[in-house]
């Protein structure tokens, strides 16, 4: 049961003075039907709804965001306000792989009339007092994204909340313990495992923040392409893509809540010490969904050019959100001791993406053409912050159009 809150709390928090608490409910009336009317013409056939109320310039989110003060500001109004199935348009700018995935998603969880609660759902998983949700996904055959929602149910550690309030980052990072099965039957592959117990990777970050000291909404981004699985004969395959359509069971069996405990500061407020704390949270959260992907974005061009010594780029995918060059290295090279680099139309260094070095970012980015180096790992890590050395030090480079 959550705690209610003081009107001194509301004072806090809102940053207004709180003399008059039905102004506050009359906001939340009224974000509440705008709700339940573009709800119900989501009934009578429109699966884009929140795309079409953004064309309309109707808003509804701005009328959540803004008009009740925003769920992350927020918290105490945003305990009342559903954030299941609209997580993506929340976070899905904050991330450290961005793009406008609400757009795009597919709704798994409805939010349950009390708003602050999930609907039965076999999408929500309650274990030693935790449920998770996965509220929606989005697959454009690079990755796979899932919208999840965490409540605890006696809230989350004060040394993690503490830590999310100091980070310069948009989003905060829980980090789990995850394996993972899925059915590419489709694509040739047949069901696949990805356990790292096995020595294969499985999802284990989830990007998000607060949106109460109970509830942390966020996103996990799964890689669908050049992937490491355990085929049905337990041999370790190497899987170039995803089919169109696949079911994922995804089980989760351990969430790990960082923190930070016992800050020292000085006059100015900046950090003297600190000591990092980690609290692990143990359950059995398995779900099953069954994902179609949208590739409608997705380009291929075939460069296959090597230099000399045999070091070069094969294959080159995009996305609308992101951009992976397959690198080429002679018998007996290993490509990790390579680092691949690109640079947009403007000659700027694009940005990894979620935290895998050699796949970079292209959301709102400008790729009509872009540039590709490579270099050796070494001269990546001495030059790494200095784009005119690295194209200097690069063994071979190329420059590619998607015009």
């Amino acid at each position: 049961m959550r705690n209610k809150y003081s009107e001194q709390e509301l004072t806090r928090i809102l940053g207004q003075n709180v003399e008059e608490p039905e102004a506050v409910e009359r906001k939340i009336e009224e974000a509440y039907e705008m709700i339940r009317n573009y709800e119900g013409l989501e009934r009578q056939g429109s699966k884009r709804i929140w795309r079409r109320m953004e064309l309309a310039g109707i808003g509804i989110a701005s009328a959540i965001l803004l008009g009740v003060g925003g769920l992350a500001a927020n918290p105490v109004l945003a305990a009342k306000i559903p954030i299941i199935g609209r997580i993506f348009q929340v976070e899905e700018e904050k991330v450290s792989y961005p793009g406008d995935y609400s757009s795009h998603a597919e709704q798994l969880a409805e939010p349950s009339a009390e708003g602050d609660k999930t609907a039965d759902s076999p999408y929500t998983v309650t274990s030693n007092g935790t449920a998770i949700t996965i509220s929606e996904y989005y697959s454009d055959g690079a990755a796979l994204y899932l919208g999840i929602n965490i409540e605890m149910e006696n809230g989350f550690p004060e040394a993690f909340m503490a830590a999310a309030k100091d980070t310069d980052l948009g989003y905060s990072v829980i980090q789990m313990e995850s394996a993972a099965l899925a059915d590419f039957a489709e694509g040739g592959f047949g069901r696949v495992t990805f356990d790292p117990a096995c020595g294969v990777e499985a999802p284990y970050l989830i990007e998000g923040n607060f949106v109460d000291n109970h509830t942390f909404a966020g996103i996990i981004r799964i890689a669908l392409t050049d992937m490491a699985a355990l085929n049905e004969a337990g041999e370790v395959i190497k899987i170039s893509a995803a089919p169109g359509h696949f079911s994922y069971e995804l089980a989760i069996t351990r969430l790990y809540i960082p923190g930070i405990d016992n800050v020292v500061r000085d006059e100015e407020g900046e950090w003297v010490s600190f000591e990092d704390t980690m609290e692990e949270i143990c359950g059995e959260w398995k779900f099953s969904i069954d994902v179609n992907t949208d590739t409608s974005g997705m380009e291929i061009r075939n460069v296959d050019e090597t230099n000399a010594e045999g070091v070069g780029i094969g294959q080159v995918r995009k996305t609308p959100y992101e951009m992976e060059a397959q690198i080429i290295v002679p018998e007996g090279k290993n490509a990790w001791d390579y680092v691949v680099f690109m640079t947009d139309a403007s000659g700027e260094r694009l940005e990894s993406r979620g935290g895998k070095a050699q796949t970079y970012n292209v959301y709102r980015k400008d790729v009509s053409r872009v540039n590709i180096g490579v270099c050796t790992e070494s001269d990546f890590m001495e030059y790494k912050g200095d784009t005119e050395k690295l194209w200097e030090t690069a063994v071979f480079s190329t420059e590619v159009s998607f015009e």
